[in-house]
């Protein structure tokens, strides 16, 4: 009760809810869904291509335990709200997809997600979007449509296969922490943050060598986060960020903001709930070096058709992560919806236990310390879940040469100025040889006046020599 009351009666300045719809017009009638044992999972996105979202929904009410507790949300622009709803009720509408958004708090998020130019994050990680998942409550309980009041809320990314169950991970005991993460201690938060600037403005108490805690997949309390103020917390670093004269951080736009919000008040997941780099091309040196480590040897390397290249990485790469893996994250390049881009093999995943017997088109069979494992294209699991044809309807064509064509002008572009610059060059080495050519010649009309000077005092001084002397 008391956590309706929070929702219900506004969270925080310029969140744009109330009881007054968000477009401004009259008050509406606040009915809010308050289901007890709903498992509230929610996505984020501003993308018209729809593959990806809807694969990662099919996944997580594929294997979910009661599909019937589970409520998809799914935060889009207001503009983009009549398509994704028209697109997902025709192609899933066995699914219980909730479709919303809110301008104000949209506009709002837009305030403070910013990207300095000079970061190595990507300047599409500034979209409001990516930001959106700290305020997922709000979305939730406000906007154009009926409030939902959620307990807990699950985020997930876009780009993953749920093949765990997502109402015992929101059943979990969470031991009185606000959040419940991934932590990555493969990475450091060093890697992300600039811990100098940190503690130029006075802010020591952070460990730089402690792990990353990941925002593919998290959970969070909704009442703990809300007295906590998480949401203001992201918030005001980010305008640290955008203010201080130095970088606070170095990559991470989203990430690094919650790390140093949440803090250690976060209940660790199992590395099950992080299984990534499933469409990336190839291994790191340490990566290859690791998988050489657990047993494979040359054979197997050559029944998936990996091969080293002169350095030591390994293409393509290889997840043995996805055997036993509760969530699959297609985070790199070759995502499975763009894969017809690339001529490389694609990544190779270990068949994840729960799909085993499943038909698979290019399974191969792997034998690691003379044990057998099979291994398939990673993007196969990804497809499991979604028709060609559906696909096909769900794809954004327009999209589709969008980017390269982008690429194309800015390569010509970049041929123009590089042009440019080549040609004024060129004339700076010519005026700098025409200046070398000039100084050479007038320090050679000096030498000239010098012997001159030097002959004419020299036959002046002989003529007074002999007249001296006769």
């Amino acid at each position: 009760a008391a956590l309706s009351a929070l929702l219900l009666t506004g969270i925080g300045e310029g969140s744009g809810r109330s009881d007054v719809a968000a477009d401004g017009g009259a008050p509406r009638r606040l009915r809010a869904d308050v289901s007890e044992d709903a498992v509230h999972v929610c996505f984020t996105s501003d993308d018209t291509d729809l593959r990806a979202i809807a694969v990662a929904m099919q996944s997580a009410y594929d294997h979910a335990s009661d599909p019937r507790r589970l409520r998809l949300h799914l935060v889009v622009p207001s503009q983009l709200v009549g398509m994704y709803k028209e697109v997902l009720r025709t192609i899933l509408p066995h699914l219980p997809v909730d479709v919303r958004n809110g301008t104000q708090l949209q506009r709002h998020i837009s305030g403070y997600s910013v990207v300095r130019g000079t970061s190595l994050a990507r300047r599409a990680l500034a979209s409001p979007f990516n930001f959106a998942a700290f305020h997922l409550h709000e979305f939730l309980s406000g906007g154009s449509q009926d409030p939902v009041i959620a307990k807990r809320i699950i985020y997930l990314d876009s780009d993953v296969v749920v093949v765990g169950d997502l109402v015992e991970l929101h059943d979990m005991n969470m031991d009185g922490h606000t959040v419940a993460a991934v932590k990555n201690c493969r990475s450091r938060m060093d890697e992300y943050i600039n811990f100098p600037s940190l503690a130029s403005i006075g802010f020591n108490s952070f460990d730089p060598v402690a792990c990353v805690l990941e925002r593919t997949i998290f959970m969070y309390d909704v009442e703990k986060w809300m007295q906590a103020k998480y949401s203001e917390q992201i918030e005001e670093w980010m305008r640290r960020y955008a203010s201080n004269a130095d970088e606070l951080w170095f990559d991470g736009a989203a990430t690094s903001p919650w790390m140093l919000t949440v803090g250690s008040d976060f209940v660790e997941l199992g590395e099950e709930w992080r299984c990534s780099g499933l469409a990336r091309h190839a291994m790191s040196i340490p990566e290859s070096k690791q998988l050489r480590r657990s047993g494979w040897d040359f054979k197997a390397f050559k029944t998936l058709g990996a091969k080293f290249t002169a350095v030591g990485n390994v293409e393509p790469f290889v997840a043995t992560c996805s055997a036993n893996a509760k969530l699959l994250h297609f985070d790199g390049a070759m995502r499975p919806w763009l894969l017809e881009r690339f001529e490389s093999m694609p990544p190779a995943c270990a068949m994840p236990a729960v799909l085993a017997g499943k038909a698979w088109k290019t399974p191969r069979v792997v034998k690691i310390f003379c044990e057998e494992s099979v291994y398939i294209p990673c993007s196969e699991i990804w497809w499991h879940h979604l028709s060609e044809d559906m696909a096909c309807i769900l794809k954004d064509f327009d999209k589709e040469w969008a980017q390269d064509e982008q690429d194309w002008a800015d390569f010509q572009v970049d041929l123009a100025i590089a042009a440019h610059e080549a040609d004024v060059a060129a004339r700076e080495r010519e005026a700098a040889e025409q200046r070398t050519k000039l100084s050479r010649a007038a320090e050679r009309a000096r030498d000239m006046r010098r012997q001159r000077f030097r002959r004419r005092w020299g036959a002046i001084r002989d003529a007074g020599a002999r007249s001296s002397a006769g």
